[in-house]
């Protein structure tokens, strides 16, 4: 089992914790948070490691929760030059009735940023 000392900042130590319950690490795992919150992801048809499934650990249990019935803000909030470590925002774009392509042009992602696509 992992211990965080006193003197490990909360950023290494979830990291550690996550690393060694087999996750790749902190970054991913809060790029999966944003993808599942932004995305109002469902329980159900959600690929491995995304959305809020079912799960008991111990002697706790928790139920799944199913996002998709849940209210997206009417706007993103607008980051400008205040990108940090642990930001999260979204573009919602939607198709057309009777299309079947989409596309975007002009999305700059800052270096060291992780971009999610979720297409539902």
């Amino acid at each position: 089992m992992v211990n965080c000392s006193t003197s490990a900042s909360g950023y290494a130590c979830v990291d550690s914790l996550i690393q060694a319950a087999g996750g790749v690490g902190y970054g991913d795992e809060f790029a999966r948070l944003g993808a599942t919150v932004f995305g109002l992801l469902p329980v159900t048809g959600t690929p491995s490691g995304y959305g809020f499934p079912a799960a008991t650990a111990g002697g706790y249990s928790l139920a799944a929760v199913d996002l998709s019935s849940y209210a997206r803000p009417s706007t993103a909030a607008s980051l400008g030059s205040n990108f940090l470590a642990t930001t999260h925002t979204y573009q919602l774009d939607t198709i057309a009735a009777g299309k079947t392509t989409y596309i975007r042009t002009g999305v700059v992602v800052p270096a060291g940023a992780a971009l999610l696509l979720v297409i539902r």
